[in-house]
């Protein structure tokens, strides 16, 4: 009997131990197309876990999570139409580890790229603001100021209002960008944008009663994405001088160059091709890494040095879109070999 009892108490220790620190598997977040830092993405709920102990983790560094379970972004994170996804673990004093995926699902955009293009309306039966989205290219050349679009109150439910907006472009850090027209609602664009500046612009607007002073409905929040143009050539960084010993084989790794590109990331526009324009017929650079071998084992110590040059241009450019791209020499010092 008391060999049972024992089993059992056990059993229930064991049991106790698996079923502690639970996470479900999945979580689907519905998420803008790019996130600032400091966004709030979904608050992660444990089961059974001690409080005290519990250890949450976070398997992607454009992401935090706190003690209280909040995931927060730590950078702009782009979001694309398939969307992210990332794991969350958590982990208590029974050792075992529980893990969600977190799916965090593109948000439906509306795009705004012409003048006067959809308004947008009070509902008579609503009482509450729709949130829309604008997308505007960076770099527009238009007429300024341009109007985006026209917010309109029900004009049989309200005749005399005034608009006020307020937020990142119009008084806040980076100012006039944006402005209102106080009578009529229309939302204007006061100057071109540069998406490596300030890539989001976030806003509130509110309706008031011109008689009273009275605030109608609830404030509507307004976002602006810019989206990213071809507009800047890759940099090389770090050194582009090497050394490589002479009559050494075909293949011999000379070294890696590297370029970066301010435009946004996960496009073409920061996908890098490197090529040799001149020094082909003793060495090569693969497109993608930029890594350097030699073509041949003739390499002599006389000339000391080989310059050549080396460019760099994005894939955005290749398929026509711009011509952005960097040239910049390169120099190769032979070493006498070691016979």
């Amino acid at each position: 009997m008391w060999k049972f009892l024992i089993f059992t108490i056990c059993l229930t220790q064991i049991l106790s131990c698996v079923e502690s620190c639970f996470l479900q598997r999945s979580l689907y977040v519905n998420s803008p197309g790019r996130l600032r830092p400091g966004h709030r993405v979904a608050k992660v709920e444990t089961v059974g876990c001690d409080a005290k102990s519990t250890r949450l983790t976070v398997k992607d560094p454009s992401f935090t999570i706190k003690s209280n379970g909040e995931i927060v972004a730590l950078t702009y994170v782009s979001v694309g139409e398939r969307g992210r996804t990332f794991s969350v673990c958590a982990q208590d004093n029974s050792g075992l580890e529980s893990k969600m995926e977190v799916h965090l699902v593109r948000s439906t955009m509306l795009k705004r790229h012409q003048r006067g293009q959809g308004s947008l309306n009070r509902s008579k039966r609503r009482r509450d603001w729709r949130r829309p989205t604008f997308n505007i290219v960076e770099n527009y050349e238009g007429n300024y100021p341009e109007e985006l679009s026209t917010l309109v109150i029900d004009a049989a439910e309200y005749h005399d209002v005034y608009y006020t907006i307020e937020g990142e472009g119009v008084d806040t850090y980076p100012t006039g960008v944006f402005s209102l027209d106080r009578d009529t609602g229309a939302l204007l664009l006061l100057k071109a944008l540069d998406r490596e500046e300030f890539p989001e612009y976030d806003f509130v607007v509110r309706a008031f009663d011109k008689h009273t002073n009275v605030q109608l409905g609830e404030e509507l929040p307004l976002r602006v994405i810019v989206d990213d143009v071809n507009d800047n050539a890759p940099e090389f960084v770090g050194p582009l001088q090497f050394t490589v010993p002479e009559h050494c084989s075909a293949g011999t790794v000379v070294g890696v160059v590297s370029a970066t590109d301010r435009d946004e990331i996960g496009t073409d526009h920061v996908k890098i091709k490197y090529t040799l324009v001149s020094g082909s017929n003793m060495f090569t650079i693969h497109p993608e890494t930029g890594v350097i071998t030699t073509t041949t084992n003739t390499l002599d110590r006389e000339p000391l040095d080989y310059e050549k040059t080396i460019t760099a241009q994005n894939v955005a450019s290749l398929n026509g879109s711009s011509t952005t791209w960097q040239s910049i020499p390169m120099n190769v010092n032979v070493k006498r070999g070691d016979g």
